[in-house]
């Protein structure tokens, strides 16, 4: 499903029947999977000397050649010996790590967990709601064999920065979404890459609330008059989004705020347009 927020920006034709692009500002394109409910979406950063892939999505089909058929529209036909493409994953869930092993190496934050989940494929298992057909909207070949491949991590460190020749991004840890969440940021541009730490749609915690809480307060504090690139459901959203959700789940903590559990014992909670998820017997 596109959503029709997504419609306003200029859709970009590229040979796939899996991704679906959308041109973002900033020489930035978005490569969504609206065809599964988890609705992710990897970017591509476009630079005059280099280009950022934050995430490699599902893994589903590849996506390398689709950043590359991306780089060839925008710099032209010439440059694909040139312009080196960085992967850099936002965490490693295994929707955002799907096409890692497509290259060399990939950036990401080196926890423990991270470190080992790269040196081994992920086999689903046949009841995993992720590859079930009602998860998809178009069908999918061979889905049986679809696996989570095993790729090379080069660890990414604090307040890296990453120069684009006409751009630079740094790097930022958070933690709260998983044990391994990094935003990327440009404070020239003022946009701030979220990862799945903040997005428009349910924010699911299953890591500890206080730690999730105060990465929010953290960004929120900082970047709230940025544009935020988000990695679920609809691309871009206002800085503004960052004080709504620390503010829900401050809310939360000092249980100011009610909410529904659900057949899997989880609890969503809801302010204005903030919804907030946490899994059963989370720490604080």
């Amino acid at each position: 499903m596109i959503r029709e927020a997504v419609l306003q920006y200029p859709k970009v034709e590229v040979e796939s029947d899996w991704y679906e692009v959308f041109q973002l500002p900033h020489d930035i394109y978005a490569i969504m999977e609206p065809y599964h409910f988890q609705e992710v979406i990897s970017f591509l950063i476009v630079g005059e000397t280099a280009s950022i892939l934050l995430d490699t999505g599902m893994g589903l089909e590849p996506i390398r050649p689709i950043a590359e058929i991306l780089i060839n529209m925008a710099k032209g036909p010439n440059v694909e010996n040139d312009i080196q493409i960085i992967p850099i994953s936002t965490h490693s869930h295994f929707d955002h790590i799907g096409g890692n092993y497509e290259f060399p190496y990939v950036w990401g934050w080196p926890a423990e967990d991270t470190v080992r989940a790269a040196e081994t494929d992920l086999h689903f298992t046949e009841d995993d709601p992720n590859i079930q057909p009602e998860a998809f909207e178009r069908p999918v070949a061979n889905l049986n064999e679809y696996c989570r491949r095993a790729y090379t991590l080069k660890p990414l460190k604090e307040h890296q920065e990453l120069d684009l020749g006409d751009s630079l991004w740094k790097v930022k840890f958070v933690g709260g979404h998983s044990d391994d969440s990094i935003v990327l940021y440009n404070e020239e541009q003022k946009l701030l890459c979220t990862g799945d730490l903040i997005y428009p749609g349910p924010l699911y915690v299953k890591t500890g609330l206080k730690e999730y809480t105060e990465a929010c307060e953290r960004l929120a504090e900082e970047f709230s008059d940025y544009t935020l690139i988000c990695s679920h459901n609809i691309p871009l959203a206002e800085g503004s989004l960052l004080s709504r959700v620390a503010n829900a789940f401050g809310q939360i903590r000092r249980k100011e705020l009610t909410g529904a559990v659900d057949s899997r014992g989880r609890t969503m909670y809801r302010q204005g347009d903030v919804e907030i998820l946490l899994w059963p017997n989370i720490g604080e």
